[in-house]
């Protein structure tokens, strides 16, 4: 199970042609770290953003915070 918190600068970050990253991309992108750490999970999304912003200065500010339940195994 995870959790992320994120500000609305994650996904309305910009790309050259005007396209937010949108929350579609976010919750895409955060499937794709079914076996990720919460830190590989945050530093993976991060990574993407920026991508998808080609260096340009963010818009706005850019907080993502993950956190991941990682249990325990029965009779442990």
């Amino acid at each position: 199970d995870s959790l992320i918190l994120y500000t609305d600068g994650v996904t309305d970050a910009l790309s050259s042609d005007d396209q937010p990253f949108s929350a579609e991309r976010l919750l895409l992108e955060a499937g794709g770290c079914k076996d990720a750490s919460a830190r590989q999970m945050t530093e993976r999304i991060l990574h993407e953003v920026q991508s998808h912003a080609k260096g340009a200065p963010p818009a706005d500010d850019i907080t993502l915070l993950s956190l991941r339940y990682l249990g325990t195994e029965k009779g442990k």
